[in-house]
């Protein structure tokens, strides 16, 4: 198919993506542990590249005082790269669904965040949503992963995203089906 994936996030996996990375969550330590666990089920980070599994490595908060806050877009690092040792380092500039062009604006200081950017696999700005995890095309997040680390980091990153919607999005008031995780013919 033209060199684009054929396998990328569909509905719910989609909408907890989008929900996660919006700008206005701020998880306390605990809340963030527990959301990073669902990805990892508590077994560390598997690596592909050595067959073996390391411990989650937990980044700095993003506010300090009067409590330490981690965002929604932190789990995404996490997502993409769990600890320090993982070569994976995804950078990559993408229009978000949502996002329109503002006269002379910088994409990247749009009011509605709808302009990702991530360097060296953390989440600068922008939102997980369609066009950049649920698309199979060239700019969305695990087309750069399969291109430039390989198949199996863009398999460990969608299988963490799969892990970490149903479980989020089950903890939040959604529920899957069998169909949203049925993979079609």
């Amino acid at each position: 198919k033209n060199g684009t994936p054929i396998i990328a996030a569909i509905q719910d996996f989609i909408t907890a993506a989008y929900l996660l990375s919006n700008k206005n969550n701020f998880f306390d330590r605990k809340t963030f542990c527990q959301i990073a666990n669902y990805m990892f089920n508590g077994e560390g980070a598997f690596d592909p590249d050595t067959g073996k599994r390391h411990p989650i490595e937990i980044p700095p908060p993003v506010i300090w005082k009067p409590q330490a806050l981690w965002t929604g877009k932190q789990i995404f690092n996490l997502l993409m790269r769990p600890y320090k040792g993982c070569r994976v380092l995804v950078n990559l500039e993408a229009a978000c669904k949502q996002f329109k062009k503002n006269g002379d604006q910088p994409p990247d200081l749009n009011e509605n965040d709808a302009y990702l950017v991530i360097r060296n696999s953390e989440v600068m700005c922008g939102v997980m949503d369609k066009a950049t995890v649920g698309d199979g095309k060239k700019d969305s997040v695990f087309y750069v992963m399969m291109r430039d680390f390989g198949p199996d980091h863009a398999v460990q990153g969608m299988n963490r995203l799969s892990k970490l919607s149903a479980r989020w999005l089950s903890n939040n008031g959604f529920s899957l089906g069998i169909s949203d995780v049925t993979p079609g013919e």
